[in-house]
């Protein structure tokens, strides 16, 4: 079994959700909802669990089906 994480970069979170990197930076991460980052070494360096983001994107597609 491997004990390292399975986690992101903005560029993944991007690819994941099918948005651009700046839209990642700029109004996705800055969301109040938004998984906090589980490394955060400077703001260029953050890495963000897969999975938590997986969770959160399938959160926000229930919600906009309730509207």
């Amino acid at each position: 079994m491997s004990n390292t994480l399975d986690t992101v970069d903005v560029a993944g979170i991007a690819e994941i959700l099918g948005v651009s990197r700046k839209h990642v930076t700029d109004r996705l991460s800055k969301h109040p909802s938004f998984p906090a980052p589980v490394i955060a070494i400077s703001r260029k360096t953050r890495r963000w669990l897969r999975e938590a983001i997986m969770e959160w994107a399938g959160q926000g597609a229930q919600q906009s089906r309730r509207a």
